[in-house]
């Protein structure tokens, strides 16, 4: 069945199956419940379905899940406002004398600094021993 995804919580969805206007709970594996976002419509395998304190329950797994504009019924939303706003022309290059941290941005772009590549061998280490002259104890010790 499909349904519409209304809230998430560990291992529980609360839906309202397409077509039909009540809420049902369904309760399902932790991975199931972690793959699905309010808003979805998610294709739901049900196992069993009953009642319980006059609220419904089910309980399943989740075979797919999607986002569908159209089949929520969802109108879009207006633009609103004038034209659009290059955001470059007023803030870029970030200068403020005020700011403690127009400093910390200019320093943040110098070039970095290179590391030097150290050869194990050369720190003492072999490939048959521990450090030099010492048993290597991961083989029993042997040389």
């Amino acid at each position: 069945m499909e349904a519409v995804v209304l809230k998430v919580g560990e291992t529980t969805a609360r839906v309202r199956i397409v077509g039909e206007t009540d809420q049902v709970t369904v309760r399902m594996s932790s991975y199931d419940a972690w793959s699905l976002v309010p808003g979805q419509i998610a294709t739901v395998l049900v196992g069993r379905r009953w009642t319980w304190r006059g609220d419904p329950y089910a309980s399943g797994s989740v075979e797919g899940a999607r986002i569908d504009i159209p089949k929520l019924g969802l109108d879009p939303l207006p633009l609103m406002g004038g034209d659009l706003d290059d955001v470059a022309d007023w803030s870029e290059p970030y200068e403020d004398d005020d700011d403690p941290y127009t400093g910390a941005l200019e320093e943040a772009h110098r070039e970095a600094p290179t590391l030097l590549r150290v050869r194990p061998h050369r720190m003492g280490f072999t490939a048959r021993h521990g450090r030099r002259g010492e048993p290597d104890v991961r083989r029993g010790g042997a040389c």
